[in-house]
């Protein structure tokens, strides 16, 4: 599988960043951005600075509603437009600037059910030649706890598409950087059971040993965020799509538990060298990479997971014991080598040999007594119970003891004529 922590990290960076930023800029002041403010006249060349799009909701076009256009720069931010859509859902916003590099940014909401939705970035010219179109969904609220399930309807399908914990030594024992994407796919917006809001939405649970949790990037609001008795809680609606979580924690020891319930498309953990060897149950471990340059990260990984718990714990991964089974083959093979000389009825030949006191192959007296004693040495040597040496000169002298009877039993009258 090909890694995609360098892929992850970027998308941590850029579109989580923006998403939070646009959140943010759309009801404060942005004194903070960090790029340069030129505020650029319409376009002298008669660049259209129209911003034209569609309205759906719960899948189809609306036949009403306003839509508001937001204006962002690093001196202020806030509304500065809003139009009705038409019957076909159709609108068109007059931004009365070109959005480019050191310009102005746009982006349009709409309000539905109490649930604000967003529309993509404008931040170039290109933007405002494809369709701008803003994408809301009706409301239902959780099943209460211990409520009953209204009949027809069906319950939520969060899922994680991924989870990516990156661990690295840290003032406390073990700084945890903890990235979530979740999503659901259900075709309306989830919102809380309580009408205060103070039931949250999603919820789920963080390390038993994890300290001094902190959100540290949401696509979510500070207030509608809470790290609760060891768990993460998103109190805010959850429409369809995905939202992005980044939490921070420290953990007393690296040998921790990360409990994960429901689905998971790919979880991927990953120790930032140097680190004591270990070994993650639960995950497939995989080579080290490199996400920053001198960055090397040990990693393990699953995929399509279901409620599993990896476990990180000190230690090499426990070998196969290679001596003991080898020891308990070796019992097998003796055992059952002794069982077939001394079942009755085993014959050594085709036939029998009328001239021999016993049949061929038959163990009876001193010899059945020696080929017991060959078993038990076989056995304490496998076991450990006497020295190789002192075991192959026993051997010896018993096979030679063994060899004699062999000999007198089967002497006949001699070879017949030719």
């Amino acid at each position: 599988m090909v890694c995609r922590a360098r892929i992850l990290a970027t998308r941590v960076a850029m579109p989580a960043a923006l998403r939070a930023a646009i959140l943010v800029a759309a009801w404060t002041l942005l004194p903070g951005m960090l790029w340069a403010q030129t505020v650029l006249p319409p376009d002298p060349g008669g660049l259209d600075s129209r911003l034209s799009g569609t309205l759906v909701v719960g899948g189809a076009a609306a036949d009403t509603g306003t839509v508001v256009l937001h204006r962002v720069t690093p001196e202020e931010a806030g509304p500065v437009d809003s139009v009705r859509v038409s019957a076909d859902g159709r609108f068109t916003l007059e931004l009365g600037e070109i959005p480019g590099p050191g310009g102005a940014m746009f982006f349009a909401t709409y309000r539905h059910e109490g649930v604000v939705f967003f529309g993509g970035p404008i931040s170039s010219p290109e933007a405002l030649a494809t369709s701008y179109d803003i994408e809301a969904w009706p409301s239902r609220p959780l099943p209460a706890a211990g409520a009953e399930a209204e009949p027809g309807s069906a319950a939520p399908t969060f899922h994680v598409s991924f989870r990516n914990v990156f661990i690295e030594e840290g003032p406390n024992g073990w700084r945890v950087t903890d990235i979530f994407e979740v999503s659901h796919d259900d075709p309306f917006t989830w919102t809380s059971s309580d009408p205060e809001g103070g039931v949250p939405v999603w919820s789920y649970p963080l390390p038993p040993t994890a300290t001094d949790i902190q959100a540290m990037e949401a696509d979510v609001g500070s207030a509608d965020l809470r790290l609760d008795r060891g768990a993460l809680e998103v109190l805010a609606p959850f429409p369809p799509g995905d939202r992005l979580l980044v939490i921070r924690y420290d953990l007393p020891s690296i040998e921790a538990t990360f409990p994960m319930p429901g689905t998971t498309g790919i979880m991927e953990l990953l120790v930032r060298e140097p680190a004591p060897v270990m070994r993650v149950e639960g995950l497939r471990a995989d080579a080290p990479v490199e996400i920053e340059r001198g960055s090397v990260y040990r990693r393990w990984w699953g995929e399509g997971v279901r409620d599993i718990a990896p476990r990180i714990r000190l230690g090499e991964e426990s070998a196969p014991p290679v001596a003991w089974v080898a020891i308990f083959l070796a019992l097998i093979l003796v055992a059952f080598g002794s069982w077939f000389v001394l079942r009755p009825g085993t014959r050594a030949g085709p036939a029998p040999v009328p001239a021999s006191p016993h049949p061929a192959g038959r163990v009876t007296g001193p010899r059945r007594a020696l080929l017991l004693e060959i078993a038990r040495l076989d056995e304490a040597e496998a076991e450990g119970g006497i020295e190789p040496a002192e075991a192959k000169r026993r051997r010896d002298d018993l096979l030679a003891r063994l060899a004699e009877p062999d000999r007198a039993e089967g002497q006949g009258p001699g070879p017949g004529p030719a």
